[in-house]
This record gives C-alpha cells, sequence and structure tokens, in this order.
C-alpha cells in the first residue's frame, strides 16, 4: 500500500526512515484527502531523490510542510539532514 511504496522508496533514496504516522482525514464532496506526517534523515541530495520518486507515483501525494534541519555528522562526505514533512493524498 502506499506506506510500502513510500517506504521503498526512502530506502532506494539511502535514506533512513525514522517516523511515518497518520493524521486527519478531511471528507470531500467527491473524495477524500489522507494526511500523515513523517520524518527522515540523509543527505539533502537523498531527500530530493526521495521527493522525486513520492511525485512519480500512481497516486497523487503532496508533499506539505517540508522542515529541513542541518544536523550535525556527515553521511559519505555529504551533511547529514533532518526532514520533516507531511504528505496529503
Amino acid at each position: 500500500a502506499l506506506l510500502d511504496q513510500i517506504n521503498v522508496a526512502a530506502r532506494r533514496a539511502g535514506l533512513e526512515f525514522s517516523n511515518f504516522q497518520p493524521g486527519q482525514t478531511t471528507t470531500g464532496a467527491q473524495f477524500d484527502t489522507y494526511r500523515f506526517k513523517m520524518s527522515v534523515r540523509g543527505s539533502f541530495h537523498e531527500i530530493a531523490t526521495l521527493l522525486t520518486a513520492i511525485g512519480g507515483l500512481p497516486r497523487i501525494i503532496v508533499p506539505t510542510n517540508v522542515t529541513l534541519v542541518e544536523a550535525a555528522a556527515r553521511i559519505l562526505g555529504e551533511m547529514a539532514t533532518f526532514a520533516d514533512l507531511g504528505i496529503a493524498t
């Protein structure tokens, strides 16, 4: 399902997936919107790769409220970055 697809995309990008939790569901006239919160750790380029992969999934998924925080450690020579973001579908 959706969690599996995002988890696979995160692993392929080389990210450490630390959190995925369901959020609020909004009922609409024609469709419902499901929201999730997630956190990952990796390089900036790995996070960008994940966002690109999410954009390429067959289901429409919109990243929201993306927050990037630089970590103190490096990963393979690149600064490690923590990303907290929401997704809506």
